[in-house]
């Protein structure tokens, strides 16, 4: 293999970390269809997707990745060129962008929460029959609870996932 194939395989570990179970608990080929092409000379795909030449390739010394979202043709694609493991994994997630719709179908105001690290970070409340969409990425979690919770004592304490949250 070329150098930039080394590279791929070596230092960028494609198609990991978008490959077998994720952190999250992401199953990532029900998400995505990775596939390492080796380029040497165009052909109609690769004019397709607008490819550099191999020889470009090398001489950058940087990969060329195409994505397109699921569902879609083929000529909404996006492509990206790295050299840099962190890179193509951040690219990869910005690409896999989702928005979220939370509908409060309750007759009382309910709290919406993302959480990070453990604790939950207050979005917004809810009035009764209200809509948020939210956009964030595929991995991301969130939460609503009643807006009457702390008003107890003994409460954990608002944005506290519980007594030993964060």
């Amino acid at each position: 293999p070329g150098d930039v194939e080394r590279l791929v395989e070596d230092e960028l570990v494609f198609p990991y970390p978008f490959a077998g179970m994720s952190l999250q608990k992401i199953w990532w080929e029900d998400l995505l269809q990775t596939v390492q092409v080796k380029f040497n000379r165009g052909s109609e795909l690769s004019r397709f997707f607008n490819v550099p030449s191999g020889e470009d390739i090398n001489a950058s010394g940087k990969p060329f990745f195409i994505f397109v979202d699921k569902g879609q043709p083929l000529s909404k694609y996006t492509t990206f060129t790295t050299n840099v493991r962190r890179e193509l994994e951040s690219w990869v997630w910005k690409q896999m962008h989702v928005e979220v719709t939370f509908v409060n179908k309750h007759s009382h105001p309910v709290e919406l929460y993302w959480i990070n690290g453990g604790k939950g970070n207050h979005l917004k409340t809810l009035q009764p029959g209200e809509v948020r969409n939210e956009n964030t990425m595929l991995s991301h979690e969130f939460y609503a609870r009643d807006d009457r919770v702390d008003r107890w004592d003994g409460s954990p304490g608002r944005n506290k996932l519980s007594e030993n949250s964060a």
